[in-house]
């Protein structure tokens, strides 16, 4: 056991949460040993808390159920947040950290909303002179560790990188063994119908071939597919589409010369510049 959960490194010195067959994070303050598993239209998930002496395995025969979510789904029901029980030390942290004036001054430009290439969505707000991250439905205290890193006051392996003189609005997070580039964005007022049809039509990829479909309804754009249920699509900016299909939850639009939309790459997990083209209208039509 302890070979198969000792973290793996990098020749770099970085550390990774995989180890020799299976990740050794923490999920609320408990040490948790995980492992997934994927295969066709199948989908597993094993969650161990081994100070807890508890398991928790799903097993799914849809390829569209997050299986590690509803795992931590259940550990939420069974288990409480041990870092937030000290809630004396909790305070003391928080006091910690609190920002100096040079702080507050260099990062006000850095507050706002962020996206990844992967489709991730991250804001940064102060509070009581405090600096929070929210990603991942999850709103977390960031500490100062260096002048331009800070790191989740209850998971301190996940850190945020600014640039050093925080002018160029942009936040690298590594989270373990991963890491995500975000971009700063501004949320965009409501489009009317007019505006949101230009979304509209066919998408096929060749390298699947398979087609989706985007269509307007009651003021609101849908991404469609025969096998799967109408999603709801987001528009987070002109050229990115957020939706609750975890396999591709992101859309990034392509556009030709003149800014007409061409097609969409899923920019999704692990899938990454998946291109669809737009369908014209006479070919449709045709089939």
């Amino acid at each position: 056991m302890a070979n198969l959960t000792q973290r793996g490194g990098l020749n770099n010195g970085q550390e990774l949460a995989y180890g020799a067959g299976i990740t050794s994070a923490t999920y609320k303050g408990w040490k948790q040993y995980w492992h997934n598993g994927a295969d066709a239209g199948y989908r597993t998930f094993i969650s161990v808390f081994p100070d807890l002496k508890m398991g928790i395995i799903v097993l799914s025969n849809l390829s569209e159920i997050n299986t590690q979510e509803r795992a931590n789904q259940i550990a939420d029901l069974l288990i409480n947040d041990k870092l937030s029980q000290n809630i004396s030390k909790e305070k003391e942290q928080k006091r910690e950290s609190k920002l100096s004036p040079e702080d507050l001054v260099m990062l006000k430009e850095q507050l706002g909303d962020y996206i990844s290439e992967a489709g991730n969505t991250l804001s940064l707000e102060l509070k009581q002179d405090n600096l929070y991250c929210s990603i991942w439905n999850n709103t977390s205290l960031l500490m100062k560790k260096s002048d331009n890193t800070f790191s989740m006051l209850y998971a301190p392996d996940i850190k945020f990188k600014f640039d050093p003189v925080f002018k160029d609005q942009k936040v690298i997070m590594h989270a373990y063994d991963e890491t995500f580039h975000f971009t700063k964005y501004q949320k965009m007022p409501a489009l009317d119908n007019k505006s949101m049809q230009e979304f509209t039509g066919v998408y096929y990829s060749p390298e699947l071939d398979c087609s989706y479909g985007i269509m307007l309804k009651d003021n609101q754009l849908y991404l469609t597919n025969n096998k799967y249920n109408d999603a709801k699509l987001t528009l987070i900016t002109t050229d990115h589409l957020l939706n609750d299909n975890w396999w591709m939850n992101h859309l990034l639009m392509t556009r030709n010369s003149a800014h007409q939309i061409t097609g969409f790459e899923v920019n999704s997990g692990r899938i990454m510049h998946l291109k669809f083209v737009k369908k014209k209208a006479d070919n449709i039509k045709r089939k």
